[in-house]
């Protein structure tokens, strides 16, 4: 150890120590001089003397350095000196190089950094890896992805929680959703989550600020808020004051009791709230839901828990399960609900399962963009590929103008592996500076990429910050550049003769042009891929989007409010009224040509109604003819709004009100179910009657096939239904696209100043964040694409200029014995288009592989769509064509003389 920091000292202070160094010699000879003074030399004769006694003091001086520190690391900063010296007389090639390769490593870190916050970053609290959530498995008919489900009954969560061994904690809790928080007099939106009291000590979570609720204070007259950092520092500019301030949310007081670390971002990945309260809260802010605590078989609440260290997960899940069980066998003798044969499956069939937690618990945004970033993962590593490919090529013909360079340095005695190690050196450091460069570009890319995905009021939750996962993969991205484009180079250098030193001497290796065509092969073969992969995206997106929706998308603007964020609470009339009065409003608007509301708005992502059909005409329909429907409430003027063709019957009127007979519209899709062959108007689904039917359309997303759907009277809904007033949306169709926006606005707070209005934006609007993951793979890989187009582009152009350099005597030859042009084009084009075509021959059964992978991501469009491949190998051989027309331009324009005499 005492040798290692010795040396080490010698690395940082080797100014100094070589200026003793070197005092240090001379005093020597001096002092040698001297002796040979006094023994009778004259002065001349002694120093002469004393140099030949001491030997060459350079090579005293580096034998003395090589036993004071590392000869290698001297030699590697040596080299490195060197090597930026080197880059700084080549500016254009070192910009081209370092940008190169900092789109090429950047891409694929800044799609890791957001994969890794999304997948991989384990939640900032003690331990992760003993956190687990709770599912449980559904029957085989039910059509839930991967056969779980993660919600639980009030009633399961007690028992799971009081007669657990193998937890030290099971916490349970749900997402109350968008509130009104005031603060002042000043009403704002936040996203509330209520969590049982064990919630915060079971993750171990401290509080920055404050303190945070306990296990004591869940109770029914709760009445504290936990604020997250990013809520505090937004709404509330980050003052420590906030600490036992009185809010009210939803007209309901809390009290602040805290603020959360920074880095505890909630534990739903991207679906982070601003605050928390605790479970039994729920009583305060929606008292009308108090069968909630003892319902059986009402799964609302997500549940999750610390295993006990030491406990394995399959013994936790084992006792769990048999409580599990135990509590739906008992659910199932005394709930209503126990004759259903449905219920009867399910407890049969049901099994509790823990999912792994350390990242965080299963969320949507999780569950929508893991794929896709998975995949665009794949295609920015296929482009870091081809940038190295293409540094390698230019690294190839910047070694061949430094053939007499190294030529020398061997015929001084330079050995091969110092050579390669010097040019390995110069690779280094611009894989170096372009790995710095891209990690700028991940950051600011893998934000942007949040940005552009998060369709809410407020970017997802997702920590982005670099952690030792995302170092580590730049890091390894940096080094594997280096060695892809920096060896094969490096070691063809090294392995010139002495022949380069004769000067205008053309010879070229055998070797050396297979590595360079190998190269070309390899980057038109990988730009193949990626063009195919853009195209079937691409391909994708515009099928998707040029769907016939059953509406028309166009001058139609949607917005959201909400009563209870009002403090209507559970009043259902005065809700009612109130909805009514906005809808007459908007309805009265200048510019407004027709108005509706309706709970589902077109292509929603905020509701997915489902309900059973088991009568018709009063006739009960057998277990296997039930009819599974989606459901909607809308008002009179909705189908007008969004434009939806009335194909039988009527639509809903003004008069289907409360004191009006109950009337339902029912879709094509479940007029052909339910009625095929008939005409379903007049016909009876439990106590409605059906008085028309309408076209098919989109309900909840653009891949959605039709499906049968009801379509209510909203204001005649009521609660024998089981239909509560939530939140509603209103749809407007403008004349000639004029902006309602502020009106809107005026209008609402002209019924109701503390009524806030979200979710505002236009249908067209709606429907392409439907897409944004389709978007954002055919944005990404079209991007990609081009790029890889661009670096094959520079590839063959740089061989088609060398392959014309080395040949201009032979051109000039040919000309002035009369070859034709077709000739002279063909013997210089034909190397560079059969390497194409030898790419596109690999590159399009790898772009049908890749495809496979992606299968589910396309729509209406094969993995191996011969269109899309033919588009993209035509591409390749036209970017050739392009790449060759300025050398063969400037050949063809030569003078034979000129070209002869450059022989």
């Amino acid at each position: 150890m005492r040798d290692a920091l010795r040396r080490v000292g010698w690395l940082l202070r080797r100014r100094t120590r070589d200026a003793e160094l070197a005092e240090e010699l001379q005093f020597h000879l001096e002092m040698e001089a001297r002796e040979r003074q006094a023994a009778g030399l004259p002065a001349d004769e002694a120093g002469l003397a004393a140099r030949r006694d001491l030997g060459n003091p350079t090579l005293v001086a580096e034998d003395t350095r090589a036993a004071w520190g590392w000869q290698w690391v001297e030699s590697l900063l040596q080299d490195g000196r060197y090597a930026v010296r080197n880059l700084r007389r080549a500016p254009a090639f070192a910009t081209a190089a370092i940008l190169s390769l900092a789109l090429g490593i950047g891409a694929p870190t800044g799609i890791f950094s957001l994969l890794n916050g999304l997948v991989l970053r384990p939640l900032p609290v003690p331990a992760p890896e003993e956190l687990v959530q709770l599912t449980y498995t559904l029957p085989l008919w039910e059509t839930n992805p991967n056969n779980r489900n993660s919600w639980f009954d009030y009633p399961q969560f007690e028992r799971l929680r009081k007669e657990s061994r193998t937890f030290s904690g099971v916490f349970g809790g749900t997402r109350v959703g968008r509130v009104n928080l005031e603060s002042g007099g000043a009403p704002g939106l936040a996203v509330l989550d209520a969590y049982s009291g064990n919630f915060f000590t079971v993750l171990g979570v401290r509080p920055a600020l404050g303190r945070l609720f306990s296990e004591e204070e869940d109770q029914p007259d709760a009445s504290v808020v936990v604020l997250s950092d990013r809520y505090w520092r937004t709404r509330f500019a980050a003052d420590p004051a906030v600490v036992g301030r009185v809010v009210t949310i939803n007209r309901v007081s809390f009290t602040v009791a805290g603020v959360t670390p920074p880095e505890f971002l909630g534990i739903a990945v991207g679906n982070g709230p601003d605050a928390w309260v605790p479970l039994r809260s729920l009583d305060r802010l929606a008292p009308e839901r108090k069968e909630r605590w003892i319902e059986p078989f009402a799964s609302w609440l997500l549940l999750g828990g610390r295993v006990r260290a030491g406990v394995a997960r399959r013994q936790a899940e084992a006792e769990l399960d048999l409580v599990h069980r135990r509590v739906l066998l008992e659910q199932l003798a005394v709930s209503p609900l126990g004759r259903e044969e449905s219920t009867q499956r399910f407890v049969q069939a049901s099994h509790l399962m823990l999912r792994p937690a350390a990242a965080g618990m299963h969320s949507g945004v999780r569950a929508t963009y893991a794929l896709p970033l998975k995949v665009l993962m794949g295609i920015a590593g296929l482009v870091l590929l081809a940038s190295c490919a293409n540094l390698a090529n230019l690294l190839l013909a910047r070694a061949s103008s430094r053939r007499r360079e190294i030529e020398i340095r061997q015929a001084l005695g330079a050995g091969r592996r110092r050579i390669v190690q010097q040019l390995l050196t110069e690779s280094s450091v611009l894989a170096l500076l372009g790995g710095a460069l891209a990690m700028g570009l991940a950051c600011g890319s893998s934000a942007l990429l949040v940005r552009v995905i998060s369709t809410g009021d407020t970017p997802m939750s997702i920590d982005l910050s670099p952690d030792t996962k995302v170092l580590a993969f730049s890091a390894l991205a940096t080094f594997l550049a280096a060695g892809l484009f920096g060896v094969a180079p490096a070691l063809r250098a090294s392995r010139g003769s002495r022949s380069g030193m004769r000067t205008g001497s053309r010879q070229t290796g055998q070797g050396s042009r297979v590595l360079d065509r190998g190269l070309i092969v390899a980057q038109v073969a990988l730009s193949v891929a990626l063009v195919a992969g853009a195209g079937l995206f691409v391909r994708t997106f515009q099928n998707l989007w040029g769907i016939d929706p059953g509406f028309q998308r166009d001058d139609v603007l949607m917005f959201s409010v909400d009563a209870k964020l009002a403090g209507y609470g559970s009043d259902q009339e005065r809700t009612a009224a109130l909805y009514g009065e906005i809808l007459r409003r908007m309805r009265g608007m200048p510019g407004v040509r027709s108005a509706g509301v309706s709970i589902v708005r077109p292509v929603d992502d905020q509701f997915y109604l489902i309900d059973r059909v088991n009568e018709i005409d009063g006739r009960a329909l057998a277990q296997r003819d039930t009819i599974k429907v989606a459901w909607n409430a809308v008002s009179h003027g909705y189908f007008d709004t969004v434009a939806t063709p009335i194909l039988l019957g009527r639509d809903i009127q003004a008069g289907d009100d409360a004191t009006a007979p109950k009337v339902v519209v029912v879709n094509q899709s479940f007029a052909n179910r339910a009625f095929p062959n008939e005409n379903p108007i007049g016909h009876r689904i439990g106590l409605t009657t059906i008085v028309g039917v309408v076209k098919d359309s989109l309900y909840n997303g653009m891949r959605d096939e039709p499906r049968p759907v009801l379509y209510y009277s909203i204001f005649q809904h009521g609660r024998e239904q089981g239909f509560r007033w939530g939140f509603v949306s209103y749809e407007l169709r403008s004349v000639g696209g004029v902006n309602l926006g502020e009106q809107v606005r005026r209008e609402v707070e002209a019924v109701d100043r503390s009524l806030p209005l979200f979710r505002v934006r236009t249908l067209k609007v709606q429907m392409a964040q439907s897409l944004l993951k389709e978007q954002l793979l055919a944005m990404l890989s079209s991007f990609f694409g081009g790029v890889a187009l661009l670096l094959a582009c520079i590839g063959l152009y740089g061989l088609i200029a060398y392959n014309v350099a080395r040949r201009i005597p032979e051109i000039g030859i040919r000309t002035a014995l009369g070859a034709p042009r077709r000739h002279l084009f063909w013997l210089i084009q034909r190397e560079a288009l059969l390497l194409t075509l030898a790419g596109v021959a690999l590159g399009v059964p790898a772009a049908m592989l890749g495809a496979g992978y992606t299968k589910s991501l396309l729509f209406e469009v094969a993995p191996s769509d011969p269109l899309t491949l033919v588009t993209a190998a035509v591409l390749l051989l036209s970017v050739a064509l392009v790449a060759g027309y300025a050398p063969l331009r400037r050949a063809l324009r030569m003078d034979p003389a000129s070209a002869l005499r450059c022989e």
